[in-house]
């Protein structure tokens, strides 16, 4: 998934917002047909678990495995890139972290549901709000000069006074 990501990602066929939308899309999916294999409890629920495993680690790869640690070097400036740097791998690492403390917490949450189809169900539910933001948040930036990255952000380059022939 990375390398394929990684090919991708700045390719005609790719892009950091095409492949967020993507990955969150295919891994909603997967997380949703487990659900159902396991609620109904089927007697290949088993195999269904080892597959959506491998699919969705495909997928987290192919997009959110890679783009939050290329994108953040690409929206900040390079007075500002060393630090956003440092606050998004931190944030990455805390992330999964809470991920790896919360996960238990989810299966015994959920677990009146029979099989593991309340935890597919929960990991569904938070994967379609990856789809909502990354339509709503992300802009692409595949392509866009370095320098015009700021303003599809908003950011209104200040004009400096003190150039030759104005006043401070």
């Amino acid at each position: 998934g990375s390398i394929l990501g990684l090919t991708l990602i700045d390719s005609k066929y790719g892009g950091r917002r095409f492949q967020l939308l993507c990955a969150s899309i295919l891994m909603t999916t997967v997380f949703v047909l487990t659900s159902v294999v396991q609620f109904a409890e089927f007697s290949f629920k088993d195999e269904m678990n080892c597959i959506c495993v491998y699919i969705m680690g495909f997928g987290f790869q192919f997009a959110w495995g890679i783009v939050p640690w290329v994108y953040p070097a690409e929206l900040f400036s390079a007075v500002e890139r060393e630090r956003a740097l440092a606050c998004s791998t931190f944030l990455g690492f805390w992330a999964n972290f809470l991920v790896l403390q919360v996960h238990k917490k989810i299966v015994r949450w959920t677990g009146d549901w029979p099989g593991d189809s309340g935890m597919y169900t929960f990991y569904a539910a938070t994967n379609v709000l990856n789809l909502l933001f990354v339509v709503f948040f992300i802009k692409e930036t595949k392509g866009v000069p370095e320098e015009d990255i700021p303003s599809l952000f908003g950011h209104v380059e200040k004009q400096d006074k003190l150039i030759a022939g104005q006043e401070a």
